[in-house]
Protein backbone atom coordinates (compact mmCIF):
# COMPACT_ATOMS: atom_id res chain seq x y z
CA UNK A 1 0.00 0.00 0.00
CA UNK A 2 1.62 3.07 -0.89
CA UNK A 3 0.35 5.07 1.85
CA UNK A 4 1.98 2.97 4.12
CA UNK A 5 5.21 3.81 2.50
CA UNK A 6 4.02 7.65 2.62
CA UNK A 7 3.59 7.31 6.46
CA UNK A 8 7.38 5.24 6.23
CA UNK A 9 8.73 8.68 4.11
CA UNK A 10 7.11 11.11 7.30
CA UNK A 11 8.54 9.86 9.27
CA UNK A 12 12.27 9.16 7.82
CA UNK A 13 12.11 13.26 6.81
CA UNK A 14 10.84 14.16 10.37
CA UNK A 15 13.76 12.95 12.04
CA UNK A 16 16.24 14.20 9.04
CA UNK A 17 14.76 17.73 8.26
CA UNK A 18 14.91 18.18 11.98
CA UNK A 19 18.32 17.07 12.20
CA UNK A 20 19.40 18.97 9.09
CA UNK A 21 17.62 21.99 10.79
CA UNK A 22 19.97 21.43 14.19
CA UNK A 23 23.03 20.67 12.40
CA UNK A 24 22.42 24.63 9.95
CA UNK A 25 21.00 26.21 12.62
CA UNK A 26 18.28 27.21 10.26
CA UNK A 27 14.48 26.71 11.68
CA UNK A 28 12.72 26.79 8.65
CA UNK A 29 14.92 24.56 6.06
CA UNK A 30 12.58 22.65 4.00
CA UNK A 31 13.15 19.56 1.75
CA UNK A 32 12.47 18.92 -1.74
CA UNK A 33 11.12 15.58 -2.98
CA UNK A 34 11.79 13.96 -6.03
CA UNK A 35 10.09 10.78 -6.92
CA UNK A 36 10.09 8.72 -10.18
CA UNK A 37 7.38 6.40 -11.25
CA UNK A 38 5.35 5.26 -8.45
CA UNK A 39 8.05 7.05 -6.23
CA UNK A 40 5.92 10.13 -7.13
CA UNK A 41 2.52 8.86 -5.77
CA UNK A 42 4.45 7.87 -2.51
CA UNK A 43 5.48 11.59 -2.68
CA UNK A 44 2.40 13.32 -3.00
CA UNK A 45 0.19 11.40 -0.50
CA UNK A 46 3.36 12.59 2.12
CA UNK A 47 2.65 16.01 0.67
CA UNK A 48 -0.71 16.59 0.30
CA UNK A 49 -2.34 13.97 2.55
CA UNK A 50 -0.03 13.78 5.66
CA UNK A 51 0.50 17.65 5.63
CA UNK A 52 4.04 17.37 3.98
CA UNK A 53 4.13 20.21 1.88
CA UNK A 54 4.94 22.51 5.15
CA UNK A 55 7.93 20.64 5.24
CA UNK A 56 8.64 20.89 1.31
CA UNK A 57 9.63 23.25 -1.41
CA UNK A 58 8.60 20.91 -4.45
CA UNK A 59 7.70 17.58 -5.46
CA UNK A 60 9.31 16.47 -8.28
CA UNK A 61 7.15 13.24 -10.05
CA UNK A 62 9.02 11.79 -13.13
CA UNK A 63 7.27 9.68 -15.20
CA UNK A 64 4.60 9.37 -12.03
CA UNK A 65 1.41 7.64 -13.17
CA UNK A 66 -0.95 10.21 -11.66
CA UNK A 67 -3.96 8.60 -13.04
CA UNK A 68 -2.83 4.96 -13.39
CA UNK A 69 -1.56 2.99 -15.85
CA UNK A 70 -2.95 0.32 -18.23
CA UNK A 71 -0.33 -1.94 -17.79
CA UNK A 72 -1.78 -2.60 -14.23
CA UNK A 73 -5.00 -3.89 -15.20
CA UNK A 74 -2.89 -6.13 -18.02
CA UNK A 75 -1.25 -7.59 -15.34
CA UNK A 76 -4.22 -8.07 -13.24
CA UNK A 77 -6.32 -9.32 -15.41
CA UNK A 78 -4.09 -11.47 -17.61
CA UNK A 79 -1.35 -12.19 -15.39
CA UNK A 80 1.76 -11.66 -15.34
CA UNK A 81 4.65 -14.15 -15.77
CA UNK A 82 8.86 -13.40 -14.87
CA UNK A 83 11.68 -15.36 -16.79
CA UNK A 84 8.65 -18.34 -17.16
CA UNK A 85 7.39 -18.33 -14.15
CA UNK A 86 4.09 -17.34 -13.35
CA UNK A 87 3.60 -13.89 -10.57
CA UNK A 88 0.10 -13.21 -11.44
CA UNK A 89 -1.14 -14.64 -8.12
CA UNK A 90 1.82 -12.29 -6.26
CA UNK A 91 1.03 -9.53 -7.70
CA UNK A 92 -2.50 -9.80 -7.47
CA UNK A 93 -2.10 -10.13 -3.56
CA UNK A 94 -0.69 -6.21 -4.11
CA UNK A 95 -2.57 -3.23 -2.27
CA UNK A 96 -0.34 -0.79 -4.62
CA UNK A 97 -1.09 -3.19 -7.99
CA UNK A 98 -4.49 -1.79 -7.64
CA UNK A 99 -3.31 1.57 -6.14
CA UNK A 100 -1.89 1.56 -10.21
CA UNK A 101 -5.12 0.99 -12.05
CA UNK A 102 -6.22 3.69 -14.04
CA UNK A 103 -8.91 5.71 -12.13
CA UNK A 104 -10.64 7.25 -15.81
CA UNK A 105 -12.60 5.81 -18.02
CA UNK A 106 -10.67 3.26 -19.86
CA UNK A 107 -12.30 0.08 -20.37
CA UNK A 108 -14.92 -0.18 -23.39
CA UNK A 109 -17.42 -2.39 -22.76
CA UNK A 110 -20.24 -2.74 -24.91
CA UNK A 111 -19.63 0.22 -26.50
CA UNK A 112 -18.83 2.76 -23.44
CA UNK A 113 -16.70 3.17 -21.65
CA UNK A 114 -16.13 2.61 -17.93
CA UNK A 115 -13.60 3.25 -14.93
CA UNK A 116 -12.06 -0.40 -13.80
CA UNK A 117 -13.79 0.21 -10.38
CA UNK A 118 -17.11 0.54 -12.04
CA UNK A 119 -17.00 -3.08 -13.48
CA UNK A 120 -17.92 -6.33 -12.09
CA UNK A 121 -16.89 -8.16 -14.43
CA UNK A 122 -13.50 -7.65 -15.16
CA UNK A 123 -11.44 -11.08 -14.75
CA UNK A 124 -9.29 -11.48 -11.84
CA UNK A 125 -9.94 -8.19 -10.74
CA UNK A 126 -11.56 -7.37 -7.26
CA UNK A 127 -14.35 -4.44 -7.89
CA UNK A 128 -13.92 -3.83 -3.85
CA UNK A 129 -10.36 -3.31 -4.50
CA UNK A 130 -10.30 -1.38 -7.34
CA UNK A 131 -12.72 1.04 -5.41
CA UNK A 132 -10.54 0.98 -2.75
CA UNK A 133 -7.80 1.72 -4.64
CA UNK A 134 -9.97 4.51 -6.47
CA UNK A 135 -10.28 6.17 -3.21
CA UNK A 136 -6.54 6.34 -2.90
CA UNK A 137 -6.30 8.67 -5.98
CA UNK A 138 -9.42 10.57 -4.77
CA UNK A 139 -7.91 11.31 -0.84
CA UNK A 140 -5.13 12.88 -2.85
CA UNK A 141 -7.29 15.46 -5.12
CA UNK A 142 -9.48 16.24 -2.34
CA UNK A 143 -6.02 16.91 -0.30
CA UNK A 144 -4.66 18.79 -2.83
CA UNK A 145 -8.35 20.79 -3.32
CA UNK A 146 -8.36 21.63 0.61
CA UNK A 147 -4.56 22.52 0.24
CA UNK A 148 -5.14 25.12 -1.97
CA UNK A 149 -7.27 27.10 0.05
CA UNK A 150 -3.94 27.77 2.48
CA UNK A 151 -1.96 30.99 1.21
CA UNK A 152 1.35 29.43 2.13
CA UNK A 153 0.57 26.05 0.22
CA UNK A 154 0.15 28.02 -3.04
CA UNK A 155 3.11 30.49 -2.49
CA UNK A 156 5.62 27.90 -0.99
CA UNK A 157 5.30 24.87 -2.73
CA UNK A 158 4.95 23.05 -5.75
CA UNK A 159 4.25 20.04 -7.64
CA UNK A 160 6.65 19.70 -10.33
CA UNK A 161 5.58 16.71 -13.38
CA UNK A 162 8.36 15.17 -15.63
CA UNK A 163 6.61 13.22 -18.70
CA UNK A 164 8.10 11.09 -21.26
CA UNK A 165 6.32 11.03 -24.75
CA UNK A 166 7.19 9.74 -27.79
CA UNK A 167 6.76 6.08 -27.17
CA UNK A 168 4.05 3.40 -27.85
CA UNK A 169 2.12 3.69 -24.87
CA UNK A 170 -0.89 1.06 -24.14
CA UNK A 171 -4.03 3.66 -23.51
CA UNK A 172 -6.83 1.34 -23.69
CA UNK A 173 -8.74 -1.51 -23.04
CA UNK A 174 -11.54 -3.58 -24.16
CA UNK A 175 -13.56 -6.24 -22.33
CA UNK A 176 -15.86 -8.81 -24.34
CA UNK A 177 -17.28 -11.71 -22.78
CA UNK A 178 -14.18 -13.13 -20.37
CA UNK A 179 -11.36 -11.30 -22.45
CA UNK A 180 -9.72 -8.24 -21.51
CA UNK A 181 -7.04 -6.66 -24.39
CA UNK A 182 -5.03 -3.55 -24.37
CA UNK A 183 -4.84 -1.31 -27.32
CA UNK A 184 -2.42 1.80 -28.40
CA UNK A 185 -5.89 3.82 -29.00
CA UNK A 186 -7.29 6.52 -26.94
CA UNK A 187 -10.57 6.01 -24.97
CA UNK A 188 -13.34 7.51 -26.00
CA UNK A 189 -12.92 10.01 -22.93
CA UNK A 190 -10.03 11.82 -24.38
CA UNK A 191 -10.70 13.48 -27.21
CA UNK A 192 -7.43 14.87 -28.12
CA UNK A 193 -4.88 13.69 -29.60
CA UNK A 194 -1.84 15.51 -27.97
CA UNK A 195 -2.10 12.84 -25.43
CA UNK A 196 -1.76 10.01 -28.00
CA UNK A 197 1.64 8.74 -26.17
CA UNK A 198 3.46 8.46 -23.31
CA UNK A 199 6.66 6.88 -21.87
CA UNK A 200 5.88 3.41 -22.78
CA UNK A 201 4.18 2.61 -19.88
CA UNK A 202 2.83 5.48 -18.42
CA UNK A 203 0.32 7.34 -20.91
CA UNK A 204 1.38 11.53 -20.98
CA UNK A 205 -2.68 11.90 -19.58
CA UNK A 206 -2.03 9.81 -16.72
CA UNK A 207 1.97 11.74 -15.70
CA UNK A 208 -0.07 14.94 -15.38
CA UNK A 209 -1.00 15.75 -11.98
CA UNK A 210 -5.19 16.37 -10.88
CA UNK A 211 -4.03 20.04 -9.96
CA UNK A 212 -5.40 23.08 -10.73
CA UNK A 213 -2.74 25.20 -12.77
CA UNK A 214 -1.29 22.01 -14.41
CA UNK A 215 -2.95 21.78 -17.48
CA UNK A 216 -0.35 20.03 -20.21
CA UNK A 217 2.83 18.65 -19.77
CA UNK A 218 5.37 21.48 -19.64
CA UNK A 219 8.21 19.17 -18.80
CA UNK A 220 7.76 16.51 -21.42
CA UNK A 221 11.06 14.52 -22.82
CA UNK A 222 11.21 12.08 -26.02
CA UNK A 223 12.27 8.98 -23.92
CA UNK A 224 11.27 5.55 -22.10
CA UNK A 225 10.46 5.16 -18.82
CA UNK A 226 13.06 3.49 -17.20
CA UNK A 227 15.56 6.01 -18.45
CA UNK A 228 13.68 9.27 -17.84
CA UNK A 229 15.82 9.60 -14.45
CA UNK A 230 19.09 8.96 -16.55
CA UNK A 231 17.77 11.16 -19.50
CA UNK A 232 20.95 14.33 -19.93
CA UNK A 233 17.82 16.72 -20.94
CA UNK A 234 15.70 15.78 -17.90
CA UNK A 235 18.71 16.01 -15.74
CA UNK A 236 19.95 19.35 -17.05
CA UNK A 237 16.40 20.73 -16.44
CA UNK A 238 15.86 19.08 -12.95
CA UNK A 239 19.16 20.99 -11.95
CA UNK A 240 17.74 24.79 -13.53
CA UNK A 241 14.28 23.56 -11.74
CA UNK A 242 16.79 22.97 -7.77
CA UNK A 243 18.89 25.89 -8.62
CA UNK A 244 15.31 28.39 -8.89
CA UNK A 245 14.18 27.05 -6.16
CA UNK A 246 17.52 28.00 -4.44
CA UNK A 247 17.62 31.61 -5.76
CA UNK A 248 14.18 32.52 -4.41
CA UNK A 249 15.24 30.56 -0.85
CA UNK A 250 18.34 32.13 -0.99
CA UNK A 251 18.58 32.85 2.78
CA UNK A 252 17.68 28.82 3.58
CA UNK A 253 20.19 25.79 3.46
CA UNK A 254 18.64 23.29 0.68
CA UNK A 255 19.24 19.55 0.87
Amino acid sequence: DFRVASRKLKRRLDYHLQAWREASGNAEAKAILIGHSSGGLVARYYAEVLGGWADCHAVVTIGTAHRGIPSALNVLANGQKVALIDMSALFRSFTSMYQLLPIYKIVQFQDEYYRVAELDNIPNVDRARAQMALAFHREIENAAKRNLQNENYINHFSTIPFSGVGQSTMQSARLSGQKLTLSEDLPGVITSDYFRDGDGTVPLVSSIPLLPGIEGAQNSFNETHSFLPANKLVLEKLRDILHGIAGNHSGEHIR
